[in-house]
């Protein structure tokens, strides 16, 4: 059974923060969300396009709860 794209986006965004925490810079962090997206694409039926659309996704989500939360 495969999880529905729209549960993945906040796995993603949770990973890029373990990967924050592990001393990733700042400024690579919408990369690694992309890099997730297409890692996820890789192992699952989806493609590539669709991991990268998952990936700027996440970036987006994330920007935006960062905006509107003012940090």
């Amino acid at each position: 059974m495969e999880l529905s794209n729209s549960y993945i986006v906040p796995v993603i965004i949770a990973l890029v923060e373990v990967v924050k925490r592990a001393g990733l810079p700042t400024r690579w962090l919408p990369v690694s969300a992309i890099v997730l997206g297409l890692i996820y694409a890789y192992f699952s039926t989806t493609g590539y396009l669709e991991g990268l659309i998952l990936g700027l996704s996440a970036v987006g989500l994330w920007s935006g709860v960062r905006a509107t939360s003012g940090r």
